[in-house]
């Protein structure tokens, strides 16, 4: 019962199983019918939008609101950055960020990156680079577009750079142990 409350919209699916469960005991149903109503109001979105502080649900830590454009010290996991189908970071600056991986980071034109690490989990740079030729494209990769990243480090990410890009990234990037 549990994996089909969970496949049918969770707070709704524990309705459902509390109405059922009132049948045969009465209080266990009326608990649930409770839960699930105060789930569902803390999970509604219009009800989100007058709620004081922002409720992200059970177990959820809160994410960082990627609607700014500023970033200073925070631990960033890269996926959590986009919203399904998207995959360019547009016009941000990050300050003494971690991003956490795994991705394949490219940098784009109108990019400014002032001495970054890398993390190469104790292999050679070289593991790090996916080398691109100009008239080849890939797809599952992260770009940071017209951004600038200043004393950022990268864990578990590798670079999609053109052999160009790679040689001047060797000269000035650092590359952690």
């Amino acid at each position: 019962m549990r994996e089909w409350a969970k496949a049918n919209g969770g707070p709704i699916g524990l309705l459902v199983i509390g109405v059922l469960a009132a049948f045969p005991n009465r209080y266990v149903g009326i608990a649930l019918i409770v839960g699930g109503g105060v789930w569902y109001l803390l999970t509604h979105d219009r009800m989100r939008a007058w709620m004081p502080v922002r409720w992200t649900g059970f177990g959820n830590k809160p994410s960082i609101d990627f609607s700014q454009t500023y970033f200073a010290d925070q631990t960033i996991q890269i996926v959590e950055m986009f919203p399904p189908g998207a995959a360019v970071v547009k016009g941000k600056t990050f300050e003494r960020c971690r991003f956490i991986g795994p991705a394949v980071v490219a940098f784009l034109g109108g990019s400014h990156v002032v001495s970054p690490g890398f993390d190469v989990g104790g292999l050679t740079p070289d593991a790090l680079f996916w080398e691109m030729t100009e008239d080849r494209w890939v797809l599952g990769g992260v770009a940071f577009s017209d951004c600038v990243l200043r004393d950022c480090s990268f864990e578990a990410c590798g670079i999609a750079a053109t052999k160009d890009q790679i040689e001047q990234i060797r000269n000035e990037f650092r590359f952690d142990p």
